[in-house]
């Protein structure tokens, strides 16, 4: 029976190599003398050699996968057998960066008979009731870090309307920290305008950028100026006088503590009297014209997708890339039969391991076609779904219009009491199945109810909790989209042809995990995000229509 231990050291040397001694001693002492550890403060699997060894030793690899634009690291079963039996860890945030990746990477070693024993909640994979627990605790933990987001959230909105300033660092301002002001700095001030004024010159990040450079214009910490510092100053709204609010999200349990820039329909904009104004909002509101129609035609172009009329257009439901076309020749008694089908562009290049989408042949694409092309039939498909959803949004518009200035304080905490009380119950669950007083299948039936009634509650509170600038907010982007919508299924030609389809009216054709196929046209996807909306999910809602070129993935992968 091989036995190992992992560890992970801060990159201090002299913190390392203490910490390193301690750790070898603690297991040597247990009867474990072969390790792997890492010298990184960082917790992605890419910084982690010895961690991507002690994988491989135990029969996984971590392979690289192309997701958009970029590549992730993945874990994937190497077809090999383990050569280690039992890996002990100090704790969860040792071995992994959050809860979701350990329970996701423990199970696969499980399944290579592989177990992890946590020393600091005393407990291995070995027991199935490990991953109940940890799912409990991570539902738990997340409500919580719900519940603390939207504290804040609402802390930043009084602030913001108490005119509290918090862009005290931005480039072009001096913060007088006693009198809460933001004083424009003159020589920088200048540049700032300058920036504008190249922007409405249709200059792009990366040409404003020189031409700083070129004219000697340095940086608050005296380096040359950098395109992704251009573009974050041309989308900064301060500049106009106003303090923003809601603009970065941060995930610390299922994700690293970076900072997300979220979609801008989702900012909070409120003027300040304490900002002094550089640039005019008719400026500022230009330039983001400018810029929003340049990414829209940049994401157009440049990119090869190949020359099929569906390239780009099938997407794999269950790892998210697209689908290539390939043709097979067979020689038959009658001559040469050729097969042309599509198959998953990481099933392809990486095996089925890692993706065993099938695959899909051309006549059950065309069989699907055939549903909406000829006289009157895509336009009939829009029409139905959308005389429902008018309804609808109309409905979801009254109710946020009746909520504004509605003092929801006190229903918030009769829902947080609630919350408390269910959370408590989740506890006792958790105690009674540790102590074997009751069965998997019973803490599974009584623990589900549970937990959706507390997402169902924080999902209540969230609304409860918005601001008059947010419900307006929302209110501007139904009303816009359900427009867009209708305006758009008003344009539907009587009769489409195949190719017209395909061209400009087909998006994606889905290929679902369960094997079936799910087109996704203009149409759609319209009726998809207005009815998101309306519920509340409109995280990529509104940055997919303005970027015209991705499905939210939660739209792709979970209808």
């Amino acid at each position: 029976m091989e036995k190992v231990y992992y560890g992970r050291v801060s990159t201090k040397k002299d913190e390392q190599d203490s910490s390193i001694v301690n750790q070898k001693e603690y297991f040597k002492e247990k009867g474990i003398k072969k390790g792997y550890i890492d010298r990184s403060s960082g917790t992605t699997i890419d910084k982690r050699i010895e961690f991507q060894q002690l994988l491989k030793d135990c029969g996984l690899d971590v392979r690289k996968v192309k997701s958009g634009t970029k590549y992730k690291s993945v874990v994937v079963d190497g077809n090999r057998k383990s050569k280690i039996d039992y890996i002990y860890t100090k704790s969860i945030s040792r071995f992994a960066r959050n809860v979701s990746e350990c329970l996701e990477i423990a199970r696969m070693l499980r399944n290579k008979g592989v177990y992890v024993v946590f020393e600091d909640i005393n407990k291995s994979t070995e027991d199935e009731s490990f991953f109940l627990t940890m799912g409990i605790m991570a539902t738990m933990a997340e409500s919580e870090s719900r519940e603390k987001s939207r504290s804040i959230k609402m802390g930043a909105s009084m602030s913001a309307k108490a005119g509290v300033v918090r862009s005290w660092s931005a480039y072009g301002y001096s913060y007088n920290k006693e009198e809460n002001i933001l004083t424009a700095i003159p020589e920088e001030a200048e540049i700032i305008k300058k920036i504008f004024e190249l922007k409405l010159e249709g200059f792009g990040g990366r040409k404003i950028a020189n031409e700083l450079n070129s004219l000697g214009y340095k940086t608050r910490n005296d380096k040359d100026w950098l395109p992704n510092v251009v573009n974050r100053i041309v989308k900064n709204p301060i500049y106009t006088g106003v303090t923003t609010r809601n603009r970065y999200d941060t995930n610390k349990l299922f994700g690293n503590n970076n900072h997300k820039l979220k979609p801008e329909d989702e900012w909070i904009l409120l003027d300040n009297s304490k900002v002094e104004p550089i640039i005019s909002k008719e400026v500022f509101d230009k330039c983001q014209e400018i810029r929003k129609k340049a990414t829209h035609e940049s994401s157009k172009a440049g990119v090869w997708k190949g020359r099929g009329e569906f390239a780009g257009k099938i997407v794999c439901g269950k790892c998210n890339q697209y689908y290539t076309r390939n043709k097979d020749t067979k020689i038959r008694d009658y001559g040469k039969y050729e097969r042309i089908f599509f198959n998953c562009s990481t099933k392809k290049r990486l095996g089925k391991t890692t993706c065993d989408g099938r695959n899909i042949s051309i006549e059950e694409i065309e069989n699907l076609l055939n549903i909406y092309i000829g006289k009157d039939k895509y336009k009939r498909v829009c029409g139905k779904f959308l005389d429902a959803m008018i309804g609808t949004s109309d409905k979801a518009i009254k109710e946020l219009k009746d909520s504004i200035n509605k003092d929801n304080k006190i229903d918030i905490e009769i829902n947080e009491n609630k919350i408390k009380e269910l959370k408590e119950q989740l506890g006792k669950l958790l105690d009674l199945y540790l102590a074997d007083k009751i069965s998997t299948d019973i803490l599974d039936s009584r623990k589900i109810p549970l937990e959706k009634e507390i997402e169902n509650l924080e999902k209540i509170n969230n609304k409860l909790s918005e601001s008059e600038s947010e419900i307006l907010s929302k209110i501007k982007n139904i009303e816009s989209l359900k427009q867009q919508t209708i305006d758009f299924v008003k344009k539907i030609p009587s009769y489409i042809y195949r190719e017209d389809f395909i061209e400009n009216y087909l998006m994606y054709i889905v290929v679902k995990e369960n094997g079936k196929l799910m087109p996704i046209t203009r149409g759609d996807l319209l009726i998809i995000v207005l009815n998101k909306m309306i519920r509340g999910i409109s995280d990529e809602s509104m940055r997919y229509l303005e970027e015209d070129r991705f499905i939210p993935l939660e739209i792709k992968l979970k209808i």
